[in-house]
């Protein structure tokens, strides 16, 4: 047990990973293998399929803004499962829902599971046990929902066919329910809960007695206030992030197939971009700890652009350079999960973190919701998807251009800050 609480941070990285794979995987990342199912259902169609996901975007939403009265009148503990239970909730009435209703009404649970126990649950729990680099981590908790869009479907996949949709719903949330149980079993919202202290970099696993920070400014970002223009800026982007990654990744199926590649082939290409999606979370933690986030930023802002960009020239039959952007894209798609997590960790001060989490995570998915219709208009308008991919390349240069310019500026602050305080002989 003393070996077990002298390494509770591994515990505590699990319990985030699975957070983000049943409270985002579940509900979002994997649940497209159920769409062409749901659609069959009488009285759901294409609209009504549409209508389902679209609810629950908007209930998630609609929770992100009251995370911190959440979190503030319940102990994180409970709250992650509360949030996880109402993802099992959603995936036992999607079961059992026998008109559109029903679905609709398990689309509002898993809304709120995604809205309470997604990305802001997740980001606040690594917050409160790791400070200063926190890259590494960050990297492995987001591959949760990569993981289970992953292997979620398959398993849906094969329990449809073999059994039928109501198994498959039951079983995830089965899983779920398991997943739940074990959160709030292991989950302690604090080190403080097991006599421990935050994680430092230069700390050893072994904390027999405290260890002094590090006092090189770059790893103390979060010690210098950000600017009110300069955090408005952030939020414009990651607006600006929201639209590209939502509509940059689900529509990327459908300019295939519009496109003239075989729908098989299409699938195949976006399990690729899917699988690099995954790992690309791990990579971009490590290289913003290894180089900084200013240069990791910039490095995966350049692939996902140079994606977006591959993709808007995609012609017709032309899957080499599909299979290309599938690659690049999902690798640099990690910005709008990983990144935005470390963004919201270094800019922000302790005393403030749960805000800015909330409010950067907030600002990304209204980006996702607000142009989520923006393809199929453009594409009305112009008659290719292609359209939508060379409209998406700009608002990512955009939210780029701003993110370093508020990340440089932020580094300058924090190297005068730390000068000021620690001047030379």
């Amino acid at each position: 047990m003393n070996i077990m609480r002298q390494h509770y941070e591994r515990i505590i990285v699990a319990c985030a990973f699975l957070l983000l794979f049943v409270n985002v995987g579940f509900t979002s990342t994997a649940f497209s293998v159920y769409q062409s199912y749901l659609v069959e259902l009488p009285g759901v169609g294409n609209v009504g399929g549409s209508f389902i996901v679209t609810i629950r975007t908007l209930v998630a939403l609609v929770c992100m803004f009251f995370t911190g009265f959440y979190f503030t009148h319940l102990r994180p503990r409970l709250g992650f499962f509360i949030a996880t239970m109402c993802t099992v909730a959603s995936f036992i009435l999607y079961a059992f829902a026998q008109n559109m209703g029903g679905l609709c009404l398990a689309s509002v649970l898993a809304g709120m599971g995604y809205g309470f126990g997604g990305m802001v649950a997740s980001t606040y729990l690594v917050g409160n046990w790791f400070h200063g680099k926190v890259g590494s981590v960050s990297g492995i908790v987001t591959m949760g929902s990569g993981a289970a869009a992953i292997f979620m479907p398959l398993l849906a996949a094969w329990l449809i066919e073999t059994y039928s949709l109501s198994t498959a719903f039951f079983a995830e949330g089965l899983i779920a329910l398991v997943i739940a149980l074990a959160i709030f079993t292991f989950v302690r919202s604090t080190p403080y809960e097991v006599g421990l202290e935050p994680i430092e970099p230069t700390q050893e696993h072994s904390r027999a007695k405290p260890r002094r920070a590090p006092r090189h400014p770059k790893e103390k970002l979060s010690s210098v206030h950000l600017p009110g223009a300069s955090y408005v800026s952030m939020l414009v982007a990651l607006v600006l992030l929201g639209g590209v990654s939502v509509a940059g990744y689900n529509y990327f199926g459908i300019l295939l197939t519009t496109q003239g590649i075989d729908p098989a082939v299409a699938a195949i290409l976006i399990s690729i971009a899917g699988i690099f999606l995954t790992l690309s979370k791990f990579a971009v933690g490590i290289v913003c700890d290894r180089f900084g986030t200013f240069a990791g930023s910039l490095l995966f802002f350049v692939l996902l652009i140079g994606a977006l960009v591959l993709c808007s020239l995609i012609g017709k039959g032309g899957v080499p350079e599909a299979a290309f952007a599938a690659v690049i894209l999902g690798i640099g798609m990690p910005l709008g999960t990983t990144g935005i997590s470390l963004w919201s960790l270094e800019l922000s001060s302790p005393e403030q973190m749960l805000k800015t989490i909330k409010r950067f995570q907030i600002a990304y998915a209204f980006g996702g919701f607000a142009f989520n219709m923006m393809p199929g208009i453009l594409s009305q308008l112009t008659g290719t998807y292609r359209t939508t991919y060379e409209v998406l390349s700009v608002m990512a240069i955009i939210c780029a251009a701003i993110v370093l310019v508020v990340y440089a500026r932020h580094i300058l602050r924090a190297r005068r800050a730390f000068e000021a305080r620690h001047p030379h002989p």
